[in-house]
């Protein structure tokens, strides 16, 4: 649309329109990925959803006296309650909206209910792995987001679909985001909306909507909105938020009527979002970021150049790294910095097209495999998806061919072709990776640390090929732990060794193999300031599955007190520290360190985490392992495997052994401790905390491991030791740090 006269005009009129007045009204639903998963989730759970709202028709008008969730005090809340209760594990959420009301009555009494079917738990968990929901098409993007400012960090709040009983009054007048206060902060600027709402009619008829153009009132409506409100025209339409808007009636035919809908959240929106009491912390729970996938292709403004490449990282904090297609380029860059491609003349023989959803066979690395495609780019290439679930983006035409179709020669895969394996085991060196071409002095490069740390966050660990970098050592924490080992370790495994009848969990307590034992050998070496603990225990590996044996932390984290005479522990290294927290000098925290104790003959540990969040933001709780003299860490973790601790359903999934002298886990990844052969097994351990998992962890906001209280914890040690940063570092804590 942007690419003709026409394109633009028309883009200028319909962002005029909807920062204006509230509204714009679209030819036809945005061709968006997003846009077909909630079309997806519709087709697979919209008539069952409605056909048990059709079933429980006597209690339409009842409220949910529970409360506890959204529209609980509206017309279908109990309705709503106990459809999320029975779809909730299909990730669905069912709640009560603004109900219906008859305008033409004096009465200000309900006349019927209307519900929302939100699928952002299923939604957040489909893009879990790429991180972020697809970046609207081009078109779309231009109209809702003007601005630089809107379209650096971008959300989704939210999607699903709207279910209205049939002959329903139109329903009340309202907004979806309004802020409260008396001044209301962070009112919406003139001409610049920050909130939108996409909706659209799966059959293709007309949205019913009606909206008061430039009602932004704040959700305050009187009779003359009323008087002035317009029903849109067409089978989608884009609406501001803010501005007031209401569905319309609904005809006797239809025994349910649907409108798919997707809301979305500007980058300049965002902040504002959080005050006003504008949404609720449950709610912001439950939004994800707008952004660009890894594997994405796209073109990245380099200098004032636009170049091809694909996106090969994204942080946390909104930044990317894309590889250009002129070299080995690693690039920096931001939402703005990125586009999609933008189109170009296509050679003659390899004009062919695919539609969307269309099955194809797709050449990865020489060979053919099937796939289905996913997108078309403006440039004329196609991403595709294969039968994993993992895609590929920027694939011209000639990389692409119908089932059984040749191109140009070549023979159809044969039966035994397998999908492409590209979840390949990945192990980088820290040794610098950037050398090679030279590039522009106005690129940011990120350095193997960050590099690193970025595969931390992503995959939920990074493997350290060789020994621990000498710079590392440079933080005497790591050789203290050894030389603490060398010392105590035998006589652990000895305490515990003589503690084996206590080993099994006591009849009648609920409690993990080995806590008594543990608790017994702290009392003895509680002089040494070591304590132990019983993390998650061994589990058979043949059906049913029974608890087995135990597994010990060893933890010094009272002789650490005591050798660093308090609560600070020296600075880390630069290069350890932006592995773990990412670029900047954000303060970090120790929830422990130590040592792991396996006994011989071990059976592997439960699958787990050891504490996560309801919302994963980034790298909270990273997890250093180590060994010495040539032993590597048999730790083995689920790549990808953020599940907020749950381990149904995904035990089928590999699990990768680390197989490295050294590693990093984020905690919040399962992981689990391998089994052991016929002598005790250990690995050297500090678990790492930010700074936003101490807030979470001071908030009691984590699961899997809480703080706990004073009264459970008198003797604090459970309490965070706190890493000086350089320049926090005094000559006294270097002196008592170089004491024996």
């Amino acid at each position: 649309m942007a690419g003709s006269t026409e394109g633009n005009e028309t883009t200028s009129l319909l962002k005029i329109a909807l920062h204006h007045n509230g509204v714009a009204e679209l030819q036809k639903r945005p061709d968006w990925d997003l846009c077909d998963i909630v079309e997806r989730f519709y087709r697979k759970n919209g008539t069952r959803i409605a056909k048990r709202a059709l079933e429980m028709r006597k209690d339409w008008m009842k409220h949910n006296e529970e409360g506890g969730m959204p529209g609980s005090n509206r017309p279908g809340g109990l309705v709503a309650k106990r459809l999320s209760e029975e779809f909730a594990s299909k990730g669905l959420y069912i709640y009560a909206t603004h109900p219906s009301q008859d305008d033409n009555s004096e009465s200000d009494e309900y006349t019927g209910p209307r519900w929302y079917v939100c699928i952002m738990e299923s939604l957040i968990s489909y893009y879990r792995e790429g991180g972020c929901v697809p970046y609207p098409p081009p078109d779309l993007e231009a109209v809702i987001w003007p601005r630089q400012q809107d379209k650096l960090r971008p959300w989704i709040t939210e999607a699903g679909w709207t279910m209205v009983p049939a002959g329903s009054d139109p329903q009340v007048l309202h907004a979806d985001i309004c802020g409260w206060g008396d001044p209301v902060p962070d009112v919406r600027e003139r001409s610049f909306g920050r909130y939108h709402h996409l909706a659209w009619k799966q059959d293709g008829r007309s949205c019913t909507t009606n909206v008061v153009k430039g009602g932004f009132s704040e959700g305050s409506a009187t009779w003359d909105d009323y008087a002035r409100k317009s029903q849109v025209k067409g089978p989608a339409v884009v609406i501001d938020s803010e501005c007031l808007h209401c569905g319309g009636p609904t005809k006797h035919t239809d025994e349910m009527s649907f409108t798919l809908t997707v809301q979305l959240c500007s980058g300049a929106g965002w902040s504002p979002l959080h005050t006003g009491h504008r949404v609720s912390a449950e709610l912001l729970g439950y939004t994800h970021p707008i952004g660009w996938e890894v594997g994405a292709a796209v073109e990245c403004l380099n200098g004032n150049d636009w170049e091809r490449g694909t996106v090969i990282a994204r942080a946390d904090d909104g930044d990317y790294v894309v590889r250009t297609e002129g070299g080995d380029r690693i690039l920096e860059l931001t939402d703005t910095d990125l586009r999609y491609r933008s189109s170009r003349k296509r050679a003659a023989d390899v004009e062919e097209t695919f539609e969307l959803g269309q099955k194809v066979l797709a050449k990865f690395q020489g060979e053919w495999f099937p796939a289905k495609v996913r997108q078309t780019n403006p440039d004329g290439t196609f991403r595709v998806i294969w039968e994993d679930g993992t895609f590929s983006d920027g694939l011209s035409s000639s990389y692409l061919r119908y089932p059984g179709g040749a191109v140009r020669g070549e023979q159809p895969a044969g039966p035994e072709s397998k999908r492409p394996a590209k979840r390949a085991r990945v192990v980088i060196s820290l040794s610098p990776m950037l050398a090679g071409k030279a590039r522009p002095v106005a690129v940011r490069v990120l350095s193997p640390s960050a590099r690193a740390h970025l595969l931390v966050r992503d995959q939920g660990f990074f493997r350290i090929d060789g020994k621990i970098p000498a710079e590392w050592r440079d933080w005497q924490v790591l050789k203290w732990i050894e030389v603490m080992y060398e010392k105590y370790g035998h006589m652990v495994q000895e305490a515990l060794s003589n503690a084996r009848a206590s080993w099994p969990p006591r009849p009648d307590y609920s409690e993990r193999w080995g806590s008594v034992s543990a608790t017994e050998v702290s009392v003895k070496l509680a002089k040494h300031g070591i304590s132990v603990y019983s993390p998650p225990e061994c589990l058979s590996n043949k059906s049913p599955y029974p608890r087995t044996g135990p597994r010990w932390y060893v933890s010094l984290t009272t002789a650490a007190k005591w050798k660093y005479g308090g609560d600070v522990l020296p600075p880390l290294p630069p290069a350890l520290h932006e592995l773990l927290d990412g670029p900047g000098q954000r303060k970090m925290f120790l929830r422990g360190l130590g040592w792991t104790a396996a006994p011989p003959n071990s059976d592997p540990q439960a699958l787990h985490a050891d504490l996560w969040t309801a919302r994963r933001s980034g790298v909270k709780w990273p997890h250093l392992l180590w060994k010495t003299d040539g032993g590597t860490v048999t730790t083995q973790v689920m790549p990808q495997g953020f599940t907020q601790g749950r381990t149904d359903g995904v035990y089928d999934r590999a699990l990768e052994t680390m197989g490295v002298p050294a590693a990093i886990v984020d905690a919040e990844c399962l992981h689990r401790g391998a089994a052991t052969g016929k002598s005790w097994g250990s690995a050297f351990s500090v678990e790492f905390c930010t700074s936003e998992g101490k807030k979470a962890w001071d908030d009691y906001e984590s699961d899997g491991t809480t703080k706990p209280t004073e009264k459970e914890d008198p003797a604090g040690d459970w309490n965070l030791l706190s890493v000086a940063l350089p320049d926090e570092w005094s000559e006294e804590g270097r002196e008592k740090s170089n004491q024996g």
